[in-house]
């Protein structure tokens, strides 16, 4: 609802009606910062008691001025600034009325935009920035996963050497032990990250709820501590659809911030019921499943509340957390066709809100990358020799080393139209293809056509740190096996048995 004003010059404007104001700092020190205006008087100045505290704008007054609120009007008084207070440009000598879009000044040089909070457009900004930085975290961890497929392959091929024998004394397998557990470490690290932009490889089914909320309950109270004690409350027979493992993820990590924010021990409950139409703090309408994780820790302020699903954003040290729990917590739940929330206020806690879907049907079941028909190749005699394709010369001669581990032999192209000449000189000279998804001028979904169009029957592996879901189903009607990048060779190896079971079973 909008109510029709006037600003100073006798435009008429639109003001919105019942809204809460906000101020976003335009010039000064705290530049970009933004401070609520709600209640009845919201007062701004430099001392610990005001509403808004301006600590690092000097020339903003220890009290310099208050904004009131009567019916849903605001209005702007200073209260014997020594700097002075102005509304888009004009001193304040009395109560002045304050519309949305006002500029105000305190001083000469904190500038304020007085604006209105609207939290469905704050929500949908809040989509647009996780999908840019999706879109961004995805381009890195492609790159940063071509690095850690050259660091686990050869630190898996100096593992299988004799070190201790050459170097006795140096602790050299013991080193390359460690270098391996940290890159397998940022592996996983990586893949927490590329969750925020596709959803995982997992199996989509039914889940019950009571049972998801009482094993992450099990699985969580182990880590909770003597201090800590965990209460479960949650109706039966609710089911949603989805990822059990990514769920459960979810609320183990939900369940360890409320743990780490209570140091001095508390009462950390897991709630879910089902509710029904939309609520004023719950958005969305029809029956959904509620899960509720609450603590009685040390809560947040405003500013780490609006960041606290944001991507890097921590309060914890760098031993302590990444930042990228309650990112992928957001990821995850919207990726499943809810919305998670969090209330909280400082010294009384806090609590984090999941609304999900109600199954009322089961879905067609969605299952993990897999070729979609039987390939046909050299009966039961196996893989032998891999063609191998990648731009990136440090990983071809690392999946070299990989595939040389196993008792593979391999020939490594850095150029596709090389690889595709020299395939096509000898077309059964090679027994599978294992193919980067991203090429240097093309893309395995443009190459792999042409590697068929030579020998039709050829298994073909897509090796890759990242896919969107439109890639991954347009290389699955291609008849191709996906494998993420980095893996170990334990785990290529089970890919090309994979390959070469759909050619023995054909």
């Amino acid at each position: 609802m909008n109510e029709r004003v006037r600003n100073r010059s006798g435009d008429t404007l639109e003001q919105p009606v019942g809204r809460q104001g906000r101020l976003v700092v335009l010039a000064g020190p705290l530049f970009g910062r933004a401070f609520a205006v709600d209640g009845d008087e919201t007062t701004i100045g430099r001392c610990p008691e005001a509403t808004i505290v301006l600590d690092d704008h000097p020339g903003v007054s220890r009290r310099h001025a208050v904004i009131v609120q009567v019916g849903g009007q605001f209005a702007v008084e200073d209260l014997g600034s020594r700097n002075g207070t102005f509304v888009n440009g004009q001193q304040v000598t009395q109560r002045t009325p304050l519309r949305f879009g006002d500029r105000l000044q305190l001083g000469a040089d904190c500038v304020l935009l007085f604006t209105y909070s609207d939290p469905a457009a704050e929500f949908l900004d809040h989509l647009r920035r996780m999908e840019t930085v999706g879109r961004m975290t995805a381009g890195i961890a492609h790159d940063f996963n071509n690095l850690l497929m050259v660091l686990v392959t050869s630190l898996e091929h100096l593992r299988k050497l004799p070190l201790d024998d050459v170097l006795p004394g140096m602790d050299a397998g013991a080193a390359a032990e460690d270098g391996l557990a940290a890159a397998l470490q940022g592996v996983e690290l990586t893949k927490k990250i590329l969750s925020l932009s596709r959803p995982a490889d997992d199996v989509m089914a039914l889940v019950d709820v009571e049972g998801l909320v009482r094993d992450a309950a099990h699985l969580s109270r182990r880590l909770m501590g003597d201090l800590v004690r965990l209460r479960v409350q949650v109706e039966p027979e609710l089911t949603i659809w989805g990822s059990r493992g990514d769920l459960q993820q979810v609320l183990i990590n939900l369940c360890i911030n409320a743990r780490d924010a209570m140091p001095r021990g508390g009462v950390l409950t897991i709630k879910a019921r089902r509710v029904g139409r939309s609520s004023k703090r719950l958005p969305g309408n029809g029956e959904r499943v509620l899960i509720e994780v609450c603590d009685t820790g040390v809560g947040m302020d405003e500013e780490t509340r609006e960041r606290v699903f944001d991507p890097f954003f921590t309060t914890k040290d760098h031993t302590r957390g990444t930042g990228l729990g309650l990112a992928t917590a957001f990821a995850t739940v919207q990726r499943h066709g809810g919305t998670i929330q969090v209330d909280s206020e400082l010294g009384r806690g806090s609590r984090f809100s999941i609304l999900l879907p109600i199954a009322r049907a089961q879905p067609s079941p969605v299952t993990k990358h897999r070729m979609a028909t039987p390939m046909r190749g050299l009966g039961g005699r196996g893989l032998s020799r891999v063609l191998v394709i990648d731009d990136e010369p440090l990983v071809l001669r690392s999946t070299r080393r990989q595939l040389k581990s196993l008792g593979y032999s391999s020939g490594l192209f850095a150029d596709p139209d090389e690889a595709l000449e020299t395939l096509r000189a000898d077309p059964h000279g090679f027994d599978a293809a294992v193919v980067d998804l991203h090429l240097d001028g093309t893309s395995a979904t443009e190459l792999i056509p042409k590697l068929r169009a030579i020998r039709p029957e050829l298994p073909i592996l897509v090796f890759s740190g990242h896919w969107t879901d439109e890639q991954g189903a347009a290389l699955r009607q291609q008849n191709v096996a996906l494998l993420q990048k980095p893996c170990s060779a334990e785990t290529l190896e089970r890919a090309l048995r994979r390959l070469a079971g759909s050619r023995d079973d054909a």
